[in-house]
């Protein structure tokens, strides 16, 4: 996750591609994590929370198996600064906000 504001960022949240199955979610110093769930328990996302000056980035992880089927994971995520703007990162590629994607292939 980068910075380019002149302001900390101060939240991610990230929201799971549906099939995937997290099992574990870094735990990163001067960040807190919170697992996101649905109305049946479900894992649909986690919530990390610290700090990131501007102009530096960082890296958050989680383990997780991919689903059975399907070719790309389209992710969701909302980047919070510390005035309050949020960039939400779910467009289009090619976009301003472009949603992270991941490709996947067989082995």
């Amino acid at each position: 996750m980068p910075d380019e504001k002149q302001v900390d960022t101060v939240a991610l949240e990230l929201r799971f591609p549906p099939g995937l199955r997290v099992t574990s979610i870094e735990q990163k110093p001067g960040w807190m994590s919170e697992l996101l769930r649905d109305a049946s328990g479900n894992a649909i996302g986690v919530r990390w929370t610290g700090k990131l000056a501007p102009m530096q980035f960082t890296e958050l992880g989680l383990l997780a198996a991919n689903p059975a089927t399907g070719s790309e994971l389209v992710w969701s995520a909302i980047q919070t600064f510390a005035d309050g703007t949020r960039i939400e990162w779910s467009g289009p590629p090619g976009s301003k906000a472009p949603a992270p994607r991941v490709t996947l292939s067989a082995k």
